[in-house]
């Protein structure tokens, strides 16, 4: 399930061009390249259990949490992080995911984090809960 669910997040970005044009240094799943430039977006999956991972029989619906920092190294990159926040929200949430064998039920955006600057480089992280059922 986790992998299907990680290529639909690289699916979705890819499809969104509002969002694939202005994140202009891509898309990377737990780590980003470490001198990585522009605007770039790293997502995980937190809040998981072994269970949800595997997918265990009894369990017919999967709940996981994906977690997404939008990075920008540009010297005024705080109001460009919030501007890319915003569209990544309006492109993914409560959007039905393109996973084959799976129906996603939900698709939504829990939370939000502060606006951060850490060495150099301007942060914000978005929450979804996705939850997903084998068809």
């Amino acid at each position: 399930m986790i992998e299907a669910l990680g290529q639909a997040v690289a699916q979705q970005f890819n499809k969104s061009t509002d969002i694939k044009n202005l994140l202009t240094g891509g898309l990377f799943f737990q780590q980003a390249p470490q001198d990585q430039e522009g605007p770039y977006a790293v997502y995980y999956f937190i809040g998981s259990s072994p269970n949800e991972y595997m997918g265990g029989q009894e369990n017919r619906i999967h709940e996981t949490e994906v977690q997404v920092n939008i990075f920008s190294t540009a010297d005024d990159g705080g109001i460009e992080v919030i501007e890319l926040s915003r569209k990544w929200i309006e492109g993914f949430d409560w959007v039905k995911l393109p996973m084959t064998g799976w129906n996603v039920l939900k698709t939504a955006h829990v939370s939000q984090g502060p606006l951060s600057y850490v060495n150099e480089i301007w942060q914000n992280t978005i929450n979804y809960e996705i939850w997903v059922e084998k068809e």
